[in-house]
C-alpha cells in the first residue's frame, strides 16, 4: 500500500486546514527552525513519522504511517478497544483516528498518544550503569513485565530500547511501552504477523508466522544478559570495539548469533568468567538459533533480590532472615536546576553524557549532584550542585594561552578515494586522503604517512586494496586491475626449402619481349581458378542445404533434424547479467527487502563469512544491513563488470559504490566493493562473496 513521504505529512502539519486535517486542525504543532526552515517531524523511523501536538496544555505524539497495509489499520481499531478494556500497567492511552489526513485526494489514518515523559530504556541504563543494584532492580522489573504479557495473552513483536520507557515514582520506577504495530492481541490469533522485530532482538529463525504471546521471551533474554554484562563490567556499555553500544541498538548483532564462536562480542563476554553472566549468555546463544520460539525458556532471573541462585533457593539454608534490597530513593524525586555561562553555548554533562547546552534548565537526581560539568571542548568545570542554591553561573571569558598540547582533535577520516577504479595493468591511479585528528596515519601498501591531506599516484599490476587508518577509525578500497590483452602477431610460414640445401631456387628467364604475352597467360589462369572456386563453394553451400532439410531415416521412425535445432543458445549473455544486475541494485535501492529476497536462490552455498545460509536467515541478515539504517544507496560500475559462465552456473565480478549512513544525523559512510556473484540458469543468486 502506497503511503504518504514525511515532507508530504509535514506540509499538512504545518498549514492546519480543516479540509485536509479532520480532528487535529486545533493542535499546535511543535518544530525546530534549523536555519533553512521548520523541521515538524520529532522522529522519523522505518515505519513512521512523529509529530508533538499541544491541546489545552496537554502533549500528544501524532504517529503518521509511512509503510503498512490496511490490515495494520485494521488491527489498530482492535487493539484500542483490547487495551482500553484491560488498561495494563504499561499500557500509554492512544486513540486510532481513522481518515485523518487528506492528501492528494486519499485519507489516511494516524495514531494519536499521550506524550510519554519516560526515559528510554538505554538512556537509563546509561545513567545508572554503575549502580548494581539498579540494574539488578531492573531486571526484576523486566522478568515481571515478561509474565504480565503473557499472562494478559500479549506479545510487543518488537521489544527494544527505545520501545520501553522508565518512569520514576514512590516504588522505585515502573515501565511503559509504546509503538504497537507488531503487537498480538488474543483476536489476532492464526494470523501472520506484519513486522519480526528489530536485528539484535530477535533470533535468527523467527518469522511472520510466529505470532503469539510468547514472541518477546527471546528479546527480555538479550536485556538480560546485556544488563549482566553492565555489572560485570561497565565498559561493555561505553567503549567496546565496535563503538560502543550506550545508544538504541542491541548490544548483540544478528552476526553475532549466526556465529557465536567468531564473535568478539560473545567471546569477550565469555572471558569474563562470571557464573551469573554466564547462565544468562549460555540461555541467549542457545535460544537464538530456535525454530519453534514457544520451546524458549520464560524470562527468570539466575538470582533473586538476596542474591541466591534461584535453582539453590531449596538447599540454601540462611542463618538469618535476607532482607528484600530496598528500591533507591534516588529514583523517586528528582530536583530542578539552571546553569549559565558567559558565552552562552556550552555543554552540559551529567555523568560524562552531553545534556544540553547553556543556558540550561536541568532536572538531577540527587544521586547526580556529583558528577556534573560545563565545558567548552578545552576546560572543564565541576559544577557543585546544592539543594540551597539553584542558580549557576561561570564565565569563561578569560584568556588563556593554549598550547598546541593541550588542543585534541577527534580523529575522522573526511577523504579517501581514488581517481579510478579500474585500470589496466600499468596504467596510473592517484589516490587521495584527507583526515584531522592527532593519531599516527597509516595506508596499506604504502606505509605511515605524516601528511593529513595528501596524493599519491600508484602503477599497479594486480588488484590491490588499500585500508587508511587513523586511530580507530577506518576505510578502505579497491583498485581493480585488468591484464592488458596480449598483442596478436601474425606468423608468415618461411618459403619451402629442401631440407639439405643451401642452393637458391632455380628461376626461368623470362626474355623482355615475351612479358606481355606471359602477364595475359597469368591473367587468364587467375580469372579461371577464382571461377571454378565459386562454383564448388555454389554447388557445396546448395548440397548442404538439401542434407540438412532432409529426412533422416532410422528403422524406427524418420525424424527431421533443422541446422537451427543444432544451435545453443547463449544463457549468459551480457544483456541479460546486465538487466538481471539493473534490477537487483534496484530493488536494494528501494529497499524493499522482499523484492531483494527474490533474486535470491532458496539455497544460498555461500554468503560472505557466513558461509551456508538458508533464505530466511539471510533476509534477517540483509534487513539489518541494508534496512535498518537510515539511508542506503548503491551504484554499478558496469565498465568493470566480468562475466565467467560455466555448464551450469556463471560468475559474475561487479564494482559498486556504496553510501550508508546509519542514523539520520550521522556522517555518509561511502565504499567501493568489488563483488563476485554466482547465479543459477534461473537466474537466482547461489553464493555472493567480496570478488578478488
Amino acid at each position: 500500500m502506497s503511503l504518504p513521504s514525511v515532507e508530504q505529512y509535514s506540509r499538512v502539519i504545518e498549514r492546519k486546514d480543516p479540509t485536509t486535517l479532520s480532528t487535529l486542525f486545533d493542535h499546535e504543532f511543535k518544530y525546530t527552525d534549523t536555519g533553512f526552515g521548520k523541521e515538524y517531524s520529532f522522529k522519523v523511523g522505518t515505519s513512521a513519522v512523529v509529530f508533538k501536538a499541544v491541546k489545552e496544555g496537554k502533549t500528544y505524539a501524532v504517529r503518521c504511517f509511512l509503510r503498512g497495509e490496511l490490515e495494520t489499520f485494521k488491527r489498530y481499531e482492535l487493539l484500542s478497544a483490547f487495551l482500553a478494556e484491560k488498561d495494563p500497567s504499561w499500557r500509554v492511552n492512544f486513540e486510532f483516528l481513522d481518515n485523518e489526513v487528506l492528501i492528494d485526494g486519499h485519507y489516511y489514518p494516524v495514531v494519536k498518544m499521550d506524550w510519554d515523559e519516560g526515559e528510554p530504556l538505554h538512556r537509563f541504563i546509561d545513567r545508572y550503569m554503575s549502580d548494581y543494584q539498579v540494574l539488578s532492580l531492573l531486571q526484576q522489573k523486566l522478568v515481571e513485565l515478561s509474565a504480565e504479557l503473557e499472562k494478559a495473552g500479549v506479545g510487543h513483536g518488537d521489544l527494544k530500547y527505545n520501545n520501553i520507557l522508565i518512569h520514576p515514582d514512590a516504588a522505585g520506577f515502573t515501565i511503559k511501552l509504546i509503538d504497537y504495530d507488531s503487537m498480538f492481541i488474543p483476536a489476532f490469533r492464526g494470523r501472520k504477523n506484519l513486522e519480526t522485530g528489530s536485528p539484535g532482538f530477535q533470533p535468527l529463525k523467527r518469522l511472520s508466522s510466529h505470532f503469539f504471546e510468547s514472541i518477546d521471551r527471546f528479546s527480555f533474554w538479550v536485556m538480560l544478559t546485556t544488563l549482566e554484562a553492565v555489572k560485570a563490567d561497565q565498559n561493555i556499555w561505553e567503549n567496546i570495539e565496535q563503538g560502543g553500544f550506550n545508544n538504541e541498538h542491541s548490544l548483540f548483532t544478528a552476526s553475532d548469533f549466526f556465529n557465536p564462536s567468531a564473535s568478539k562480542t560473545i567471546q569477550k563476554l565469555k572471558g569474563f568468567k562470571n557464573e551469573d553472566l554466564d547462565f544468562y549468555l549460555d540461555k541467549l546463544v542457545s535460544f537464538s538459533q530456535y525454530s519453534d520460539l514457544n520451546s524458549i525458556e520464560k524470562p527468570k532471573l539466575y538470582k533473586d533480590v538476596s542474591g541466591i541462585p534461584v535453582s539453590h533457593q531449596k538447599l540454601a539454608l540462611p542463618k538469618a532472615p535476607i532482607e528484600k534490597i530496598k528500591e533507591p530513593q534516588e529514583l523517586t524525586q528528582t530536583f530542578e536546576f539552571e546553569i549559565k555561562s558567559i558565552p552562552s553555548g556550552k555543554d552540559v554533562l551529567v555523568n560524562d553524557v552531553k545534556r544540553g547546552i547553556t543556558p540550561l534548565r536541568i532536572s538531577l537526581f540527587k544521586k547526580e549532584y556529583d558528577h556534573v560539568t560545563i565545558t567548552n571542548g578545552v576546560k572543564k568545570i565541576n559544577v557543585p550542585i546544592h539543594d540551597n542554591k539553584k542558580v549557576y553561573e561561570f564565565d569563561f571569558t578569560e584568556k588563556e594561552l593554549i598550547t598546541p598540547a593541550q588542543i585534541t582533535e577527534q580523529d575522522e577520516i573526511l577523504e579517501f578515494k581514488a581517481d579510478r577504479y579500474n585500470i589496466r595493468e600499468g596504467e596510473l591511479a592517484t589516490i587521495n586522503w584527507k583526515v584531522r585528528g592527532n593519531s599516527k596515519i597509516h595506508i596499506s601498501n604504502m606505509g605511515e604517512v605524516a601528511e593529513k591531506t595528501g596524493t599519491k599516484k600508484v602503477a599497479l599490476r594486480n588488484t590491490t586494496d588499500y585500508v587508511l587508518t587513523i586511530g580507530s577509525k577506518n576505510r578502505s578500497l579497491t583498485i581493480n586491475v585488468q591484464p592488458r590483452p596480449e598483442p596478436i602477431i601474425p606468423q608468415v610460414p618461411p618459403p619451402f626449402k629442401e631440407p639439405g640445401s643451401n642452393k637458391q631456387p632455380y628461376t626461368i628467364p623470362v626474355p623482355a619481349s615475351s612479358s606481355k604475352k606471359v602477364f595475359q597467360w597469368k591473367m587468364f589462369v587467375i580469372v579461371f581458378l577464382v571461377v571454378l572456386a565459386i562454383s564448388y563453394l555454389l554447388f557445396n553451400y546448395n548440397s548442404g542445404n538439401k542434407n540438412n532439410s532432409q529426412v533422416v531415416t532410422s528403422n524406427k521412425k524418420a525424424v527431421s533434424v533443422p541446422v537451427a535445432s543444432m544451435t545453443k543458445p547463449v544463457l549468459f549473455s551480457k544483456t541479460k547479467v546486465t538487466n538481471f544486475l539493473e534490477n537487483l541494485y534496484a530493488s536494494y535501492n528501494k529497499r524493499d527487502i522482499q523484492s531483494i529476497m527474490s533474486f535470491y536462490s532458496p539455497k544460498i552455498n555461500e554468503y560472505y563469512s557466513s558461509g551456508q545460509i538458508n533464505k530466511d536467515s539471510l533476509q534477517v541478515l540483509i534487513n539489518d544491513l541494508f534496512i535498518t539504517p537510515a539511508s542506503y544507496k548503491c551504484i554499478p560500475d558496469f565498465s568493470s563488470l566480468v562475466i565467467q559462465p560455466g555448464d551450469e552456473t556463471c560468475q559474475v565480478i561487479i564494482t559498486i559504490n556504496e553510501k550508508l549512513k546509519k542514523k539520520r544525523r550521522s556522517r555518509t559512510e561511502n565504499y567501493n566493493t568489488t563483488i563476485k556473484y554466482t547465479i543459477d540458469p534461473s537466474f537466482k543468486i547461489m553464493g555472493e562473496r567480496t570478488g578478488n
